[in-house]
């Protein structure tokens, strides 16, 4: 167990180059510098009565500057990372052909094929598969006009896909 004195001189001696150490890993960003710092101090003091103190403390903060600078690294990118709407999936070429669209491209009979889908959905499917394969909608459209979130669109969509294979796999037998 590290006294309290032996902790406040650990922390004083220790503060300036281990803000250096971070704030030089870290490409000279202050803010995850400081919240790194910040974490090491505070996993000091939670481990204050596991730890014995003696020559291993300066190597056991460097080791959890390193897990700390990870962990917030990590935590900064999850933040930041944007996914791209569904239509910038594909090429250019993918998006003008209808890749999304795949299940209906091929079929002479395209109306008669969109009534007899229309028939086996409902509600917000129904909705959905019109706006998306009749109306030729962008999903971002879809989200707008219903205001069902993004990611529920798309799952949307996929289902009606799925409805639409077994759809065609049933007809052809």
């Amino acid at each position: 167990m590290i006294e309290k004195e032996e902790l406040e001189r650990l922390i004083a001696v220790n503060a300036k180059p281990l803000y250096r150490y971070c704030y030089y890993r870290l490409c000279g960003d202050e803010q995850l510098t400081e919240q790194t710092v910040s974490d090491v101090w505070l996993v000091l003091v939670k481990k204050q009565g596991t730890l014995r103190g003696g020559k291993d403390m300066r190597a056991f903060l460097y080791r959890t500057a390193d897990l700390c600078m990870k962990h917030n690294l990590e935590k900064q990118k999850k933040q930041n990372s944007v996914r791209a709407p569904i239509e910038e999936w594909y090429s250019s070429e993918e998006r003008s052909v209808g890749k999304e669209d795949e299940y209906f491209k091929d079929n002479a009979d395209y109306d008669g094929l969109i009534h007899e889908v229309e028939r086996g959905l409902e509600g917000e499917l129904l909705e959905i598969f019109t706006m998306r394969f009749v109306e030729k909608k962008k999903l971002s459209e879809i989200v707008e006009k219903t205001g069902i979130p993004y990611s529920n669109v798309r799952y949307r969509i996929e289902l009606i896909k799925r409805h639409v294979r077994e759809f065609l796999e049933n007809r052809e037998k």
